[in-house]
């Protein structure tokens, strides 16, 4: 609840350490020294939208550490034309006339510790007890995802049209090859049945009182069930999804 007094101090050190993740970012992506050994220079690989976030959150987590700024070669997610706002002000094209490498997705990522190639590792810089490694991730892949004008006004616009309002709960339920992939995996989870994701919603409506989800699914099918079993209103994107 928001009023525990732990809760309270927890809210605190996030926005702290926020605040420092964010201040490093910014500093680094707005650089102007645009020489190889100030930068890294990645590769945007031709993956799914999450293989791609966990690489480059990697990145960015090793750009923080060495105090480098990331900068995407070719064509990408921080492309001009693109709807994420680029990670840097340095051009790929300065950085290659100059000597510097780029960095793909299947080469080794070169870390100063042996122990800073763990999962779960967290600079020092930014660690803190109260909170961990989900922290740590969400918040680079927050400065990762931040939105151009071209993406808000689209944002803005579908907010509008489907009646997206805070505070609200987020369910994402994936099947296709989700669920597939997860069949013939030895360390995926199988694909839960749609009760449990109802359910789960149902306990966070009654801890907090949001009575709407919005609902990310690629399965037609969950969007009627979940409306069909749920007390909750359900709003979701209207797309094919056959």
């Amino acid at each position: 609840p928001a009023v525990s007094p732990s809760r309270c101090i927890k809210s605190l050190h996030w926005s702290r350490r926020l605040s420092d993740l964010t201040t490093d970012f910014l500093r680094l992506s707005e650089a102007t020294e645009c020489v190889p050994d100030r930068v890294m220079l990645f590769e945007a690989p031709p993956h799914g939208f999450g293989t791609n976030l966990h690489y480059l959150s990697l990145l960015l987590s090793k750009a923080l550490e060495d105090n480098t700024t990331l900068v995407q070669d070719g064509q990408g997610p921080y492309h001009s034309n693109d709807y994420l706002i680029s990670l840097s002000a340095c051009s790929s094209d300065e950085i290659k006339g100059l000597g510097g490498v780029v960095h793909r997705r299947n080469d080794d990522i070169q870390y100063r510790e042996e122990a800073h190639r763990a999962s779960h590792h967290i600079p020092r810089r930014y660690a803190d007890r109260s909170h961990g490694v989900l922290w740590y991730r969400s918040s680079l892949i927050g400065l990762l995802l931040r939105p151009n004008e071209r993406l808000r006004r689209v944002l803005t616009s579908t907010r509008n049209i489907i009646g997206y309002s805070h505070p609200i709960i987020g369910v994402q339920i994936r099947r296709g090859d989700s669920c597939s992939h997860a069949g013939s995996s030895t360390i995926r989870p199988p694909c839960q049945p749609i009760s449990s994701y109802i359910s789960r919603a149902q306990e966070y409506s009654e801890t907090y009182g949001y009575k709407t989800v919005f609902l990310a699914t690629d399965d037609e099918h969950v969007v009627t069930e979940f409306r069909r079993d749920s007390s909750l209103e359900v709003i979701a994107l209207p797309v094919d999804r056959g």
